[in-house]
């Protein structure tokens, strides 16, 4: 994988250093070379350096593979939630019958060639939604800073100078406070 990385890293900075005004690229190798390589810079080494090199292939290594586990997560959770919901799966199956057609073969193929039919996944893009509120694939943490005061639900005040506050994704995402709607109602079609 890192001599993959590697030679790909050279062939995108060969060609970002003989345009690096062009910065659409959304692509975290080119955001990478974008941060290592200020566009207007008039000195552009003939190669990259081997540390930053070294660093880039760690982070994008880290990316791939983070990316890989939190979808796969999710799948599974996508799946273990419809099997305990006979009637959300019928839905899910209706739509994509409706979308994709009923021959499972050239589903694929066809959202490879039709990208756009995503968007006429309005359940399944529920479905989806639901199941990351219910089991988010990251969590969260935050910096305290002087000054900085958080408070509880009673009114006591917690200062976060010095502290790292970790966020509860699943307990807040399970809350009849911040979640006035029940799961079962999740999905409602409001136009």
């Amino acid at each position: 994988m890192d001599a993959y990385i590697s030679a790909e890293l050279d062939r995108r900075y060969a060609e970002y250093k003989a345009d690096s005004k062009d910065s659409r690229s959304k692509a975290i190798i080119d955001l990478i070379l974008q941060a290592e390589i200020a566009p207007d810079a008039d000195f552009k080494p003939e190669k990259s350096d081997p540390d930053f090199k070294a660093f880039a292939i760690r982070q994008i290594c880290l990316f791939i593979f983070s990316g890989h586990d939190s979808l796969s997560s999710t799948i599974c959770y996508i799946y273990h939630l419809l099997s305990k919901n006979v009637e959300a799966t019928r839905k899910v199956k209706e739509e994509h019958d409706l979308v994709f057609g009923r021959q499972v073969d050239g589903a694929s193929e066809l959202l490879k060639t039709k990208p756009h039919l995503a968007n006429d996944l309005p359940y399944t893009t529920a479905v989806i939604k639901e199941t990351l509120r219910l089991f988010p694939a990251a969590s969260s943490s935050r910096q305290g800073y002087p000054g900085v005061t958080l408070y509880d639900e009673q009114g006591t005040a917690c200062p976060t100078n010095h502290t790292v506050r970790f966020v509860d994704n699943v307990g807040m995402h399970r809350a009849p406070k911040y979640w006035v709607r029940p799961a079962k109602n999740f999905f409602q079609n409001d136009g």
